[in-house]
């Protein structure tokens, strides 16, 4: 498909939002088998569960808007996984891990709210106020659990390296 329109570019960008919802989703996965934080853990479970809601929202929007989703993959959210991976085979301390992972996850949640953020403007712009509705319902969240995890990480961050 070329990507010779406004329109076939809105649907590209809302793909790779698609495709993002699910690859994060596994990275979340990963990380939850990987952490030794149990509210850390909660936190990205409660995440995960969001994003399947995500996921569904823009299915409902693509509904609307009588499009096919497209099977855009998203590089970033691999890229994003890959370094974690990385950082993984170094073989960090438990606690060192889980403050990695945490500042992973808030630099994905970041990625996607910029991404909504994006994405709700021009379904605005575009009058598709139902669409619209999905996508600042995610956004919402999204922003939601930025603020929890930075919260968190704040926390880790000083358990972690203010000395004893």
């Amino acid at each position: 498909m070329a990507v010779d329109t406004p329109e076939a570019l809105f649907f590209y960008e809302l793909g790779i939002l698609r495709d993002a919802e699910a690859s994060g989703g596994r990275l979340l996965d990963w990380i939850c088998g990987h952490i030794q934080n149990s509210e850390l853990a909660q936190e990205l479970r409660r995440q995960r569960t969001l994003s399947d809601q995500h996921q569904e929202n823009i299915v409902r929007c693509l509904e609307v808007l009588a499009a096919a989703p497209l099977e855009t993959p998203s590089t970033t959210v691999e890229g994003i996984r890959s370094r974690l991976e990385e950082f993984n085979r170094l073989r960090p301390s438990p606690e060192l891990l889980d403050l990695f992972a945490v500042g992973t996850v808030i630099r994905f949640m970041d990625f996607s709210v910029t991404s909504y953020r994006s994405m709700v403007d021009w379904t605005m712009l575009m009058g598709q106020t139902e669409c619209a509705r999905n996508l600042r319902k995610n956004l919402a969240q999204k922003e939601e659990g930025v603020e929890a995890l930075e919260r968190l990480h704040h926390r880790l961050s000083r358990e972690v390296l203010t000395p004893a």
